[in-house]
């Protein structure tokens, strides 16, 4: 009868979304570009949309609907309205590479002999950048009296290997989550080689979940945690993974971006988390105020050295020297910097990530918006609104509240946990209309 075949139906359409799923992200997003991924849906689509237009008894209505998909899927084949938007964007900036990876769409520009890469269009890094690549090597490893084991936690930037190799150190460690951005990055610069060069393309947590290898020196040089992603590198879960990995005198190096002199109240409040977090996991911590603001991470007592290896760096290197840096000014910022911590701020975690709250709280901001603003208002409407319900529609209204709340609270776990939901948002979508 007919409820039978639209039982049939819905179940056909729950399989079909659940298969759809599961291809794009096996299948599609690890072999395909987004601009591709669409042609090729929007092609196997058009046989359906042919048998569908059998039903409509104008022949020119069904004509139309057919060349007009046909010249849809030829116009986006030919003309790339996506790189056509993507240099608009970058209007006087040469384009030298783009991919899409499943953790976003990277961007390699050329202007003026620098190159600039952009992820999900904000600046990732830039070739030439020399504070931002000697500053964090050589503060963290002016803490370590011989480091010879180097673990390096990065988003891809190369320039970090050059500044270590200066070391001559017996094994590095180069482990980035995203090899897509990776293989795009060496697209148009050159990547360092030398048998003390590892390379794990991997997620760098479950890298510190395997056993076995202890570091002199774990240099951290991740984005600050304003996304899912991003938080997971300065939580209590991280930072205990690495202590296992570090030898009896070893260190950890993290950052945040500075302020110079002036910090607002919601950075005040992330560099106090941060600090609090690294101090439920290590004996001792250390704040160093210069371009970015660096956190120092052991279990012995650390003293500051900003010079301990000049002689091996003797005329090394262009900003990381005695000429630019002067350890008395260095010393009164840290410690004005450290003074004004609050004590009482709790711990950043995985599953509960105060600092991506934090950071998106301050990006509101920005725009004068406020989170009560909007919530005591929708609570009110939300209560008005249920109150004029019948039972059945309220039924019905709870059951899409609790499963729509339900996708995205996991999604947002699965984001902190594992970092790639980009890569996974379409069996989430797929599963849930199932």
């Amino acid at each position: 009868g007919t409820g039978k075949l639209s039982s049939y139906s819905y179940g056909f359409e729950a399989a079909g979304s659940i298969a759809g799923g599961i291809l794009i992200v096996v299948l599609l997003l690890i072999f395909l570009d987004n601009r591709s991924v669409w042609i090729f849906l929007f092609g196997a689509n058009i046989p359906a949309i042919i048998h569908s237009s059998r039903f409509l008894r104008n022949r020119y209505y069904r004509l139309v609907i057919i060349l007009l998909s046909f010249s849809l899927l030829v116009l986006w084949i030919s003309a790339d309205p996506g790189s056509h938007f993507e240099k608009k964007f970058l209007a006087g900036k040469e384009l030298l590479a783009s991919a899409d990876t499943p953790y976003g769409r990277l961007v390699a520009t050329g202007s003026d002999g620098q190159v600039n890469f952009f992820e999900n269009s904000s600046p990732l890094f830039s070739s030439g950048d020399i504070v931002s690549t000697e500053e964090p090597v050589h503060l963290g490893m002016s803490f370590a009296p011989d480091p010879q084991k180097i673990l390096v936690v990065a988003g891809g930037n190369p320039g970090f290997i050059n500044e270590l190799m200066k070391y001559s150190p017996g094994t590095i460690d180069y482990v980035t989550a995203d090899p897509w951005a990776f293989r795009v990055i060496a697209e148009v610069l050159d990547i360092p080689e030398a048998d003390a060069l590892n390379l794990a393309f991997t997620d760098p947590l479950i890298f510190l979940r395997e056993p076995g290898k202890s570091y002199d020196v774990i240099l951290v040089l991740t984005p600050p945690p304003s996304t899912a992603a991003a938080n997971r590198y300065y939580t209590t879960d991280f930072y205990d993974l690495c202590r296992r990995h570090l030898e009896d005198e070893g260190m950890l190096l993290t950052s945040l971006p500075g302020g110079g002199n002036y910090l607002n109240e919601a950075d005040l409040q992330l560099h106090s988390l941060i600090y609090s977090t690294l101090s439920e996991t290590f004996n001792s911590v250390e704040i160093i105020s210069l371009n970015n603001n660096y956190f120092i991470a052991g279990n012995r007592e650390l003293t500051p050295d900003l010079f301990r290896h000049h002689q091996l760096l003797e005329g090394k290197n262009d900003y990381y020297n005695q000429n630019y840096l002067q350890p008395d000014l260095t010393a009164f910022r840290s410690e004005q910097l450290a003074s004004q911590l609050y004590p009482d701020t709790g711990v950043n975690s995985t599953l509960f990530p105060r600092g991506y709250y934090i950071q998106l709280r301050s990006w509101l901001s920005l725009f004068g918006f406020r989170m009560d603003y909007f919530l005591y208002p929708f609570l009110f409407l939300l209560l008005l609104f249920l109150i004029f319900l019948k039972p059945v529609q309220v039924g019905i209204f709870t059951g899409g509240f609790t499963v729509s709340a339900m996708q995205f609270l996991l999604m947002i776990s699965f984001q902190s946990l594992y970092g790639d939901i980009y890569l996974a948002v379409a069996l989430f979508i797929a599963v849930f209309m199932g």
